[in-house]
């Protein structure tokens, strides 16, 4: 068994591991029901709607995000969550604030994000939808891009946090 670790401190069966259980979650996403469906959904213990939490999550995301507050968006992370970009994966909050420390001193601002499904697993929460931002070219310029989105939230207390937040860039 390999359990040599990469430089972000992730195995390399833990990294599969993840990846394949996003990939379900996103498979699930498309063979399941409509939005409407999804957006029903309830959480055990009297939880609010789920579609409502995640919806509110966001907001909380996207404020943060758009103060390019590292700290902010990392608190939004459980203390061991993973960020999945395209590029090395992260993983806990201090290492999770420095990447997005790095992505907004970049000039990478602007966020929005279109939520296209959501639907509960027992603790856990997960999304999918697309996302737009700006974000700078090779020159610096800020150009809108595109990308989709997968997360999973876990509950923790009457809020989500992300557990998994996973994201690319779509081909300009």
């Amino acid at each position: 068994m390999d359990t040599r670790h990469e430089a972000d401190g992730v195995d390399r069966e833990r990294r599969a591991a993840l990846l394949l259980g996003l990939a379900a979650g996103v498979s699930a996403a498309v063979a399941g029901e409509g939005r409407e469906a999804h957006a029903q959904q309830t959480g055990a213990a009297g939880r609010p709607d789920v579609r409502q939490a995640v919806e509110a999550f966001v907001t909380k995301y996207l404020d943060a995000y758009n103060g390019k507050d590292a700290a902010g968006v990392a608190a939004l992370y459980t203390a061991d969550g993973f960020l999945v970009p395209p590029g090395p994966i992260t993983t806990g909050r201090e290492n999770i604030e420095k990447a997005w420390r790095a992505v907004f001193d970049a000039g990478r601002t602007g966020l929005r994000y279109d939520i296209q499904e959501v639907q509960a697993e027992g603790n856990a929460v997960w999304s999918v939808g697309r996302f737009t931002v700006m974000a700078p070219d090779e020159s610096g310029v800020l150009q809108e891009r595109q990308g989709n989105f997968a997360n999973i939230y876990q509950w923790e207390g009457d809020g989500l946090k992300f557990r998994v937040h996973a994201f690319n860039f779509l081909p300009p």
